[in-house]
């Protein structure tokens, strides 16, 4: 698992919003036990909200998205756009904003990534991310493909 403490943590949210003395209980006991997981799921936060286009709508093609996004406070990790061409095997091609991707506070401001979608993709995955502590927010995201919203 490439971030254990992601599904730990929404375990630890949904019962302390649900059963809260079963939480305290039972669970919270058992993160006593392993003391790094509990300290680690409260440092670090991780989000991401996914799109998805079938291959036949984007292969072969030149895909935009962009969107507008600000943030608050983002330390420790930081939020941007991404995109994932999946195919037969696996990853064709995976582009995120790179060094400008989003940290600390900043106000809305445009954001934009392309690339080429090779002609055996079979689905195009897509949206934004952010990790480590703040809030980031997105709006009017739009998909461009080869030029065409």
């Amino acid at each position: 698992m490439q971030t254990p403490t992601v599904p730990i943590e929404t375990v630890r949210d949904f019962l302390l919003a649900s059963a809260p003395a079963y939480y305290h209980d039972t669970v919270e006991a058992l993160y006593k036990q392993v003391p790094d997981v509990e300290q680690q799921a409260t440092q670090r936060r991780f989000a991401v909200a996914t799109a998805k286009l079938p291959g036949s709508m984007v292969a072969g093609k030149h895909v935009t998205i962009a969107g507008y996004m600000r943030s608050e406070n983002i330390a420790d990790g930081y939020a941007g756009l991404w995109i994932n061409v999946g195919g037969p095997n696996g990853s064709l091609g995976f582009k995120n904003l790179g060094d400008k991707s989003i940290t600390g506070t900043t106000p809305w401001r445009r954001h934009e990534i392309s690339l080429d979608v090779p002609a055996n993709a079979t689905a195009l995955l897509f949206g934004a991310t952010q990790s480590g502590s703040g809030t980031a927010w997105l709006d009017a995201m739009e998909v461009k493909i080869n030029g065409q919203q």
